[in-house]
This record gives structure tokens, sequence and C-alpha cells, in this order.
């Protein structure tokens, strides 16, 4: 059987939510979900009610960064090789862009 925990530490990974994000959602602290996650609390009957709506919905939640929502939805169009091409691809544009900062601290300093 999947706990109210479980749900609530699939859910933030899945979705990328933030326990701060999650706690305002349900008008709760942040510092309860902190408390469930760890196992120091067990969740209301309200709360596990809400954490179960809010898990079992069908739809992903948007994302709160519309540029960050906009390549989710790009990524869940494309096929799972195009998706870990993409991926494959922004590694190596991050990995370049710190090479190019670490190459201007150099010749600045």
């Amino acid at each position: 059987m999947v706990t109210t925990r479980d749900k609530i530490a699939q859910y933030l990974q899945a979705t990328g939510r933030s326990r701060k994000w999650l706690s305002e959602q349900l008008g709760i602290k942040e510092n309860y979900i902190s408390m469930i996650l760890s196992g120091k609390r067990e969740p209301s009957e309200r709360i596990t009610r809400l954490i179960d709506s809010l898990t079992e919905s069908k739809e992903r939640p948007s994302h709160p960064n519309p540029t960050i929502e906009a390549v989710i939805q790009m990524m869940e169009a494309m096929d799972e090789d195009t998706q870990k091409d993409v991926q494959v691809s922004v590694q190596k544009e991050k990995l370049l862009r710190e090479l190019l900062k670490e190459k201007q601290d150099k010749e600045a300093a």
C-alpha cells in the first residue's frame, strides 16, 4: 500500500515542485510537509484527502515558470530517443557555458 508520505515524495519528484509550493497549495506550513516526509508526523485526514486528490489527478500541473512549462510541453511531445538527444545537447551546452565562464574569469584575473 502506498502511503501518503510516499505519494507526496513521488509527486514532488515527478513534478519538480518544491515542498514550499505544495504547502502553499494545501494551505499548510512547509515544516508540516517536511515532518510528514521524515515520518515525524502523520498527515491529518483532511491533508490526506487533499494529497490524494492532487496526486491522483490525471493532468500534470503546469510549471510556474512559463519558459520551463513550454520546454516540458515540447519534450512531452517528442519520442523517447529525441528526448534523450535533447537532454545530451542541453548538458553539452551547459558544460560549454561553464568552460567559457571559467576562461573569462581567468582572463579577467
